[in-house]
């Protein structure tokens, strides 16, 4: 087990790289500053806090996914190494922000999680977490809104719920990884009442945010998430229980605000510009998407380049950019650790336990990197595959020890 200094650190590294930002971005938005030297200082901190535990505690629990994680990471960094080095006039940012960003936001903090984690750890995680993501969620509601200012100083009301430094897409993923904790928690057993108190809170004002930020990527992530609850944990009665409720908590937040789901700038609306082809967010990314199949077809082995070269940005989808930036090469890695992972969190929701927020919450920010994330930062994404990867396997091999045990019965 971790010691308590370890455990520390360790908690610290996933709550802030989980909802440290949107924390972080709502109270200097409630302070009126500004976050950006804050945000350095704390994304500084994990890096600093990953290391120490790689260097003191380095003992995998998945050996194959830290196999995986690394051969996919050594190409991409081998594919920014020469990008930076001989075509570095090509990128839309300095070199160094994908330097910082890939090494120091998501390579880093994902490694120590693959490499430290134990199984104490999910325990020790939930109560801290939930208690900093619905103070993260009551901040957003209290602090939010609707209309952002122009350069002229004059404000437009968007129909999108967000603050000053965090996107209405952003917005939407908090409130969604609100609810699915919240579900998460209630679907748990022998946990203290207190926490059931808090995943009811979590779903209801994450519901209420996901609402409010008016954004298709977080909403279709919560579908699929709720769908692998209902279908993975089918034999649990609860988890009828929480679709009832979770459909009546819809009707509810339909009841009391008709035009974030009808009006001209609703949600609704929002699916339907999507498919009559008039939103333009929507025809940008076909645009990168087709330009990264491309681009890898112009190099399927060892890929192109680390960027869409007519967007002049990353194409939204992870697959196209592994396949884009590493090709067959470093794709196949990268496919195998999201099956993976998919796999692990399936196993965690079907078995029960408690850790299966760690999977659900990871195929949350999967779906999410396929509409709008990159590889260099999708830091949240990187983080939970570990933890679920982590966690399963820790889960696996407890089930397989018991089984071993004479007159000793397992339920997975």
């Amino acid at each position: 087990m971790l010691r308590p200094k370890r455990t520390t650190l360790f908690q610290f590294i996933v709550i802030w790289s989980v909802v440290g930002f949107p924390l972080l971005a709502v109270v200097t938005t409630a302070l009126g500053i500004p976050n950006s030297i804050f945000s350095v200082f704390f994304r500084s901190i994990a890096v600093v806090f990953s290391i120490i535990l790689i260097i003191e505690k380095a003992k995998p629990t998945n050996k194959f996914a830290v196999f995986l994680f690394l051969a996919f990471w050594i190409l991409y960094f081998m594919r920014l190494a020469f990008t930076t080095a001989f075509e570095s006039n090509s990128l839309s940012r300095p070199d160094s922000y994908y330097w910082i960003w890939s090494v120091g936001v998501c390579f880093i903090p994902a490694l120590a999680v693959l490499l430290t984690y134990t199984s104490g750890t999910a325990e020790r995680l939930l109560t801290p977490i939930i208690v900093v993501v619905n103070a993260a969620l009551l901040l957003a509601l209290l602090f939010g809104g609707t209309g952002i200012r122009t350069t002229d100083g004059e404000i437009i009301d968007v129909g999108r719920f967000s603050v000053e430094s965090l996107n209405s897409i952003t917005m939407g993923h908090l409130g969604v990884t609100g609810v699915l904790l919240g579900i998460c928690v209630l679907l748990s057993e022998q946990l203290r009442k207190s926490m059931y108190i808090l995943a009811l809170a979590a779903v209801i004002l994450g519901g209420l945010i996901a609402m409010f930020a008016n954004s298709r990527g977080p909403l279709v992530a919560m579908l699929v998430c709720c769908m692998v609850i209902i279908i993975a944990g089918a034999h649990h009665r609860k988890t009828y229980i929480i679709a009832a409720l979770f459909v009546l908590l819809g009707i509810l937040l339909a009841a009391f605000n008709r035009d974030a789901l009808f009006g001209n700038i609703g949600i609704l609306w929002r699916f339907q510009a999507y498919f009559l082809g008039v939103d333009q967010s929507a025809t940008i990314r076909m645009v990168s998407f087709e330009g990264a199949w491309t681009q890898f077809l112009s190099s399927p082995f060892i890929g192109d380049a680390i960027e869409e070269r007519i967007t002049n940005f990353y194409p939204h989808n992870l697959m196209l950019e592994a396949l884009m930036a590493t090709g067959i090469a470093g794709g196949l890695p990268f496919l195998g650790l999201l099956i993976m992972t998919l796999r692990c969190a399936w196993n965690l929701v079907s078995q029960g336990s408690k850790s299966m927020w760690m999977g659900v919450i990871a195929i949350q920010y999967i779906v999410a990197a396929m509409f709008s994330g990159s590889i260099y930062s999708s830091n949240t994404m990187w983080v939970l595959i570990a933890l679920s990867l982590s966690a399963s396997s820790i889960k696996r091999k407890a089930s397989i020890t018991l089984r071993n045990i004479p007159n000793v019965k397992c339920k997975s």
